[in-house]
């Protein structure tokens, strides 16, 4: 996560909980457990108790696997009594790209939103990161085991980011 969500609450702490800062002053925390794909995630926030002259910020604890776009077009076609076809029913080798696009796994790998104070010229600031886990790794060496591409990564930020640790 970033150094702006490090002090927010992780995975497992209450929504609504309430804490006090090492100053002795009182902070108010708020969240909402969602339930995604049949899995529990918190999101929450860091101290609200002053957000309108401080602003709010929220994040999400850990990784959100968000799935595969087959499996949202099986809930789609069971939630709404729809029909998307798959495909399996263009031509070679255009159903063969159609099954492993819509077979990658998505993961939200990190989200989080920085939202200043009503009347400040300050600007939202986001990070969302996300990752495409393919379900079977594509062999960049014919008959070898060696090297292999398993999934692509994809993010946004406009979030001042640590520099990369350089080797010495």
């Amino acid at each position: 996560m970033t150094d702006a969500s490090a002090n927010l609450p992780m995975a497992g702490t209450p929504t609504g909980t309430v804490t006090t800062a090492a100053d002795g002053t009182l902070s108010v925390l708020f969240g909402l457990q969602f339930l995604i794909d049949g899995k529990p995630v918190t999101i929450s926030s860091a101290d609200i108790a002053n957000a309108a002259t401080k602003g709010i910020e929220f994040a999400i604890p850990g990784p959100l696997d968000l799935g595969t776009l087959a499996n949202l077009i099986s809930w789609i076609n069971t939630t709404f009594s729809v029909n998307i076809p798959s495909g399996d029913s263009l031509p070679s080798p255009l159903n063969e790209v159609v099954n492993v696009l819509t077979n990658i796994d998505f993961t939200v790998t990190e989200f989080h939103i920085k939202i200043p104070p009503k009347g400040s010229s300050d600007t939202v600031q986001y990070t969302l990161a996300l990752t495409a886990t393919l379900a079977s790794p594509i062999n960049l060496i014919p008959g070898s085991e060696a090297l292999k591409i398993t999934g692509a990564l994809v993010g946004v930020s406009n979030e001042a980011q640590p520099a990369p640790a350089l080797p010495a």
